[in-house]
Formats: C-alpha cells, sequence, structure tokens
C-alpha cells in the first residue's frame, strides 16, 4: 500500500499537469481520466486522522455549490452570463474553501487540507475557464466539467466516511 505522503505528492503532479494541459489549450480537454487517477488516491486520506461531521459537511456543501455555479451558468431558459453574479458566487465558494481550510487546520491540517487545497483548485480552473468563454456553458461543456467536479468531491467525502470514529460505519 501506498503512503499518505506519496498519494499527495501524485496528486499534486497530476494537478501541476493538468494545469499545464489547460494552458497549453484553448478550449478544456476532456479531464475525466486525471480526475479519476485523483480521485483513486483521495480516499487514502482516510488512514491519517479521525472522522469529523463538520469536515464532512465542508466537503458536501463545497460540492453542491461548485456544482450549482456550473447549472447558473449553463445555457438555459432566460438565462445570460453575468460576470458580476459569476464574481459574487465565486466569493462566497471562495469563503467557505476559507473556512473549510481553517477548520481543517484545527484538526491538525495534513491531508485533510490538502485535499482541500486539490479541489480549490479544481474549482479555480473551472472559473478560469467560465471567465475566460465569458458567455454560459453549453449543455455538453456543463456536463463535462460537472462530471470532472463530481469525481474528485466524492472521492474526497469517500475519504472522510471512511476515517475510523465514523459512527456509521461498523469499526
Amino acid at each position: 500500500m501506498w503512503s499518505p505522503v506519496f498519494n499527495q505528492i501524485c496528486l499534486q503532479m497530476h494537478l501541476n499537469q493538468l494545469t499545464m494541459n489547460l494552458k497549453r489549450i484553448s478550449r478544456p480537454l476532456p479531464l475525466s481520466f486525471l480526475f479519476a487517477v485523483l480521485v483513486s488516491l483521495l480516499p487514502s486520506c482516510a488512514i491519517v486522522g479521525g472522522y469529523d461531521a463538520r469536515a464532512h459537511e465542508h466537503l458536501t456543501s463545497l460540492k453542491a455549490q461548485h456544482l450549482k455555479i456550473i447549472d447558473d451558468n449553463t445555457v438555459g431558459d432566460g438565462r445570460s452570463f453575468s460576470s458580476v453574479k459569476l464574481a459574487e458566487a465565486v466569493d462566497a465558494t471562495d469563503l467557505k474553501f476559507r473556512e473549510a481550510k481553517e477548520f481543517a487546520l484545527t484538526l491538525g491540517g495534513g491531508l485533510r487540507n490538502d485535499n482541500l487545497l486539490l479541489l480549490h483548485d479544481i474549482f479555480e480552473l473551472h472559473v478560469a475557464n467560465m471567465r475566460a468563454k465569458s458567455r454560459l456553458l453549453s449543455v455538453d461543456e456543463a456536463s463535462l466539467m460537472k462530471s470532472s467536479t463530481v469525481i474528485p468531491y466524492d472521492g474526497a467525502i469517500r475519504g472522510e466516511i471512511v476515517r475510523s470514529g465514523n459512527p456509521s460505519n461498523p469499526q
């Protein structure tokens, strides 16, 4: 079994590669494969530290907010792109990430905080993509962005759920 530190190094390498790929192209490549690799490594955080319901709540809330921003900026009836509304939603989400990171630090930080940093980086890549387009996302673009959002969040949430001390997990 790989050590948690090795997993974090791998996650960071994959994120760096993803960032370089996005900078080289004008439209994003399907990122599902890279996120699938990331998600396979995120549950390793269960090895360190115990379960915390509030940390679990932070992850589920951030996932929901991230997906809502994508939905709100997808082509639909009566919608139009608003950089002001996007900026407001991004500011609110950045604050939630900051709160979650600060709380993770009170629990000892470690891999829990590293996962939040990686999820925040994914969020920032998506926001940069939406800002660069300066238009609503097509349904296909939104679907791709959502799939690359759900996979890493679900991995981090699974990693939190399987930590020791979770009352819903038989030990």
